[in-house]
């Protein structure tokens, strides 16, 4: 049986299902949904600390236009 069955080769790719309500879904929905996967992943990146937070130019500790922290 493992000779015939080894296992999962690694080229099959994840399938995610999303279920909404008939009237919540229009052509934009995949792209809306997408935005907001990115957004929260940014979130989650930036509080487990993988990435670094980005101060708006001009506050404290900003970087400026040569790179230096203000």
């Amino acid at each position: 049986m493992e000779r015939g069955y080894a296992g999962d080769p690694g080229t099959r790719q994840q399938v995610h299902t999303v279920h909404v309500l008939a009237d919540a879904f229009d052509a934009d929905l995949p792209r809306q949904r997408g935005r907001r996967a990115r957004g929260r992943r940014e979130v989650f990146l930036l509080l487990a600390g993988l990435r670094p937070r980005r101060a708006p130019p001009g506050e404290l500790g900003a970087p400026d236009r040569f790179g230096d922290q203000g």
